[in-house]
């Protein structure tokens, strides 16, 4: 009996001390949330320091106003962009297209009567020469001289100057030719208007560049010199060359510049 006593005294004493146990273990479980508690309530107060802590150096948050600028600056280099692209249709624009577009030597007309109205010579205005040589007939209706191939005396009312087979033949004055035919004695000749009654008379002409109707500005190429015709044979190679006021021929020499 005293055995079995002893027995469950022992077994009693080690359930106290377990149950003591097990309280201790309970009490220290409770006390450490206490104890973290503190510790997350140190922590949250942290981040109260945090915006105090912070300096001017992070209030820098500024920068989206800086990279706005290299936006601007890249809108600003693209609305220049075509300023550059423009820069070479501006050359395209002035330099072709004027010497081809000069005016030509002989210009075609709508009307021949109503380009002669436009036209107004005057004696002090004068003529350029039609081409340059040696007068070897000069202008001649007062009195007669002599023509060696015809080995006679008479009037000449033009000048014929000398000059050689092909050249250029220009035109003396602004006119409007009003006549393109052959004679026997001054070959393929050409009439113009000047204006103000005056007309220009070429002769000794081969090649003409223009027709009837065509307005020729002042030193146009008209034409070239031909051979001589018959009447002309020992002068040699000449241009044919007489000015008319109001039908009647006047000396070239007068006029010619």
């Amino acid at each position: 009996m005293k055995k079995g006593f002893y027995i469950s005294l022992a077994v009693g004493v080690i359930a106290i001390a377990a149950v003591g146990i097990i309280a201790t273990q309970n009490t220290g479980s409770q006390e450490q949330p206490e104890h973290l508690a503190q510790i997350e309530e140190q922590g949250a107060k942290k981040p109260e320091k945090t915006p105090e802590a912070l300096t001017p150096s992070t209030a820098t948050p500024v920068k989206p106003k800086e990279t706005v600028k290299p936006q601007d600056t890249q809108t600003e280099t693209k609305a220049k962009e075509p300023e550059k692209t423009e820069k070479p249709s501006k050359t395209t624009e002035t330099k072709p297209e004027k010497k081809q577009e000069e005016t030509p030597e002989v210009s075609q007309v709508m009307s021949g009567a109503d380009s002669i109205k436009n036209l107004s010579f005057k004696e002090e205005d004068g003529l350029i020469w039609p081409i340059v040589g040696d007068v070897i007939l000069k202008y001649s209706m007062d009195k007669s001289i002599y023509f060696k191939t015809l080995a006679q005396y008479k009037c000449n009312p033009a000048v014929v100057i000398a000059a050689k087979e092909g050249s250029e033949v220009l035109s003396a004055g602004k006119c409007v030719v009003t006549d393109i035919s052959e004679n026997e004695e001054t070959g393929v000749t050409l009439t113009a208007t000047l204006g103000g009654g005056y007309e220009a008379v070429y002769g000794q002409l081969k090649n003409v560049k223009a027709k009837v109707g065509d307005t020729i500005e002042k030193g146009s190429v008209i034409g070239e010199i031909a051979k001589p015709t018959k009447y002309y044979v020992e002068e040699g190679s000449n241009l044919y060359f007489k000015v008319l006021e109001d039908g009647k021929p006047v000396d070239p020499l007068l006029l010619l510049e």
